[in-house]
């Protein structure tokens, strides 16, 4: 029985999920890395979201890949976390990126949010102003409906990571 178990868990476990062009690599908490960039362009598009952020230190790898196995997606994110898609306007997202890229956030902040493709923040280095921000090639619209994906870690701590008052959670959620 156990050679038979093992055999399962193995054929399971050890099934190639995607090979990719090189090892990504994650060795930086607060900056961008090719290894969040997957994660969170992996997330956007399977939950069909405008925009995906996650904490970059919920990674639990420095490297992944070149050949993903299921093993390797379970250890890099091992949590039981749910997704949440948040709906607002945009002028309540470009105030969310804003807290979230907020200048505590460059200086060591327990937590720092990477986030999915599309997104194009310039920021001035010395201050940590930013000078930019654009979705898709083009200015936040104010009054356009965006939708934002979450994973249960940040909608627990919403106002402390996002910005978002708790007595607004429900108008957004």
């Amino acid at each position: 029985i156990s050679d038979q178990f093992q055999e399962l868990t193995d054929k399971k476990y050890e099934t190639v999920l995607c090979t990719l062009p090189c090892a990504y690599t994650h060795p930086w908490y607060h900056r961008e890395t090719e290894l969040m960039d997957f994660f969170t362009d992996l997330y956007q598009k399977a939950y069909g979201t405008d925009l995906f952020i996650i904490s970059s230190n919920a990674l639990r790898t420095k490297q992944f890949g070149p050949v993903v196995r299921r093993k390797d997606l379970l250890m890099a994110l091992p949590y039981d976390n749910e997704v949440f898609s948040l709906t607002m306007d945009g002028r309540r997202l470009e105030s969310v990126i804003r807290h979230f890229l907020r200048r505590e956030a460059w200086e060591g902040a327990e937590v720092f949010f990477l986030f999915s493709g599309g997104l194009r923040v310039v920021v001035r280095k010395a201050t940590k102003e930013i000078l930019s921000l654009l979705f898709r090639g083009k200015a936040i619209v104010p009054d356009r409906m965006y939708t934002l994906g979450i994973t249960s870690y940040a909608r627990k701590n919403i106002e402390t990571f996002l910005g978002i008052p708790d007595r607004d959670r429900k108008s957004v959620v």
